[in-house]
């Protein structure tokens, strides 16, 4: 798993900023001092890769005894890491 290293670019990419002494609001009106703009993650494909990469094993791993299926997002960069955009759980 990645999950230091994606936090840290997400951090460094300004993907998530964190300003305790300024809080954002959101749309709903709630307070935090955490904003995250997933969005931006587009113009980081090796970035978007490590996330779509440890969310499937996470997934994998959380998920091996249901029996579902559900479509994941973003299905071309998916394919393109080889990854199935179908996800069956058995």
């Amino acid at each position: 798993m990645h999950k230091d290293q994606i936090i840290s670019q997400l951090i460094q990419e300004k993907i998530i900023t964190i300003s305790p002494d300024k809080p954002f609001t959101y749309a709903s009106g709630m307070l935090s001092p955490i904003y995250t703009d997933l969005r931006l993650t587009v113009s980081y494909p090796e970035l978007r890769d490590m996330i779509a990469s440890d969310l499937a094993n996470l997934i994998a791993k959380e998920f091996q005894k249901l029996q579902s299926s559900a479509v994941l997002p973003q299905p071309a960069s998916l394919t393109q890491l080889g990854l199935l955009t179908s996800f069956i759980c058995q």
